[in-house]
Order: C-alpha cells, then sequence, then structure tokens
C-alpha cells in the first residue's frame, strides 16, 4: 500500500492518508509540534530582539534632549555674560564671525599695566587715597 488507501471514487482515483485524518507515523505528530514550538520561540526571540532595541532607542532619544537642553541653558548663560562685557552689537558681530574689529578716525587705543597696582590697592584703605 505504501502509505496510500485504495478507495472507490467517483473519479476512481487514489487517496492519501492524512486526507482521512490519519498519519503514518508518531513521529511526524511530534515533527509538528516541535515546529510549532521552535516558531513560538522564535517569535518570542524576535519580541525581545525588539523590545530592546526600542528601549534603548528611547533611552537615547531622553539621554540626547536632555543634553541638548543642558547645550542651550549653555549657550544663554554664555549670551548673557558677553551682553553684560561687550556691546550687543559686538556681541552679534561674534556670532556670525570669530572676529570683532572696527576702524575709527583718529582715535587710538592703549592698553598700560601699572606694577603692583593690586597690592597698592588693598594695602592703603581700598584705593581711596588714590582716587583724591
Amino acid at each position: 500500500e505504501n502509505g496510500v488507501y485504495q478507495q472507490t471514487r467517483a473519479c476512481n482515483e487514489t487517496l492519501q492518508k492524512w486526507v482521512f485524518g490519519e498519519f503514518g507515523s508518531p513521529i511526524f505528530i511530534w515533527e509538528i509540534f516541535l515546529d510549532i514550538f521552535l516558531a513560538v520561540v522564535l517569535v518570542a526571540f524576535l519580541n525581545y530582539q525588539f523590545e530592546a532595541a526600542f528601549r534603548i532607542s528611547f533611552f537615547g532619544d531622553v539621554q540626547a534632549r536632555r543634553d541638548t537642553e543642558k547645550m542651550q541653558a549653555v549657550r544663554d548663560q554664555a549670551d548673557w555674560l558677553l551682553t553684560n562685557i561687550i556691546p550687543q552689537h559686538a556681541v552679534e558681530s561674534l556670532k556670525s564671525s570669530t572676529k570683532y574689529s572696527e576702524n575709527h578716525a583718529m582715535t587710538a587705543v592703549l592698553f598700560a599695566t601699572i606694577t603692583n597696582w593690586s597690592e597698592m590697592y588693598e594695602e592703603t584703605y581700598e584705593g581711596l587715597s588714590f582716587i583724591r
């Protein structure tokens, strides 16, 4: 028979055992259960991998947002300090380029240092005698 039932049908054909719900070997049933089990394990593993990747991505986004907010706070503080030290038009110029200079006719800038000025200032009543 070789796993085939001979039955008379309207077309006079032969049908396999599985058509009647009978299987040729009990090992075949275990193979089906094993295949289903392995498919479920594969789906669970892929779900775990997807969940882990999603969590890592979310954590990276949160950390990037936090770092961006910190950088913005530092930038705002630097802008505030610059506007307290130099004029606003100079700050705007420094934001667009790295150098700031202006030429003026009939002007000069002199940088001078008085030797031991800080020591004299502290010793003589905070510099009041030099103001007179």
